[in-house]
C-alpha cells in the first residue's frame, strides 16, 4: 500500500487490525514533487510492505533489492480517486 507519510500511523494500525503483519516500509523516491500545503513538498511516498499475519511470506526477489525505489512519477494518474 502506498500512501502519504502524514497517514502512516492510521494506515499501519488499520493494516494490523485487518490481520496484516507489517514488515517494513519501502520508499518511492519520485523525480519531481507533488504540490501541496506542507512546508516541504513531498517527493516520495511510503509503501507499507507486509503480509497476512500467520501466513508465509512469498518473496520473489534476490537479496540485492533496496528499500528505496527511484521511479519516475507518472505525468498523469488515470486511476480513479475515492
Amino acid at each position: 500500500m502506498a500512501m502519504s507519510s502524514s497517514e502512516l500511523d492510521v494506515l499501519q494500525a488499520a493494516f494490523r487490525e485487518a490481520g496484516g503483519r507489517w514488515s517494513t516500509f519501502i520508499i518511492w523516491a519520485k523525480d519531481r514533487f507533488t504540490l501541496g500545503r506542507a512546508d516541504y513538498q513531498r517527493q516520495y511516498e511510503t509503501i507499507l510492505y507486509g503480509w497476512a499475519e500467520g501466513a508465509q511470506r512469498h518473496w520473489r526477489g534476490d537479496r540485492d533489492q533496496g528499500d528505496v525505489w527511484l521511479i519516475k512519477k507518472p505525468a498523469r494518474n488515470d486511476l480513479p480517486r475515492r
